[in-house]
């Protein structure tokens, strides 16, 4: 099944747009993964030449096993910031 869009999109279209100093900041995206079910993430197509970029997306974790712990403690502990017993008093 085709992916939807999502937040990491934001990061894949600021990296092609700074990529080579710059030089794809113009390019056309086709997001091919929303469209085709295992495709590559993105094919961008450079105006200037018509030359082609394929992204395909990798995990970006500030430390190795980020994300799914994120993840798993998400789901166990309900949000602390609506948590009224965690306000600091006259807050």
């Amino acid at each position: 099944m085709p992916t939807k869009a999502r937040r990491e999109d934001l990061f894949i279209r600021l990296f092609v747009s700074a990529y080579e100093e710059d030089s794809w900041a113009d390019a056309d995206l086709c997001w091919l993964d929303q469209k085709v079910d295992g495709a590559v993430e993105l094919l961008a197509t450079r105006k200037l030449d018509g030359r082609t970029l394929a992204i395909e997306h990798a995990l970006l974790e500030p430390f190795v096993g980020d994300k799914g712990d994120f993840a798993q403690f998400e789901q166990v502990f309900p949000s602390i910031k609506d948590d009224p017993w965690l306000i600091p008093p006259e807050r």
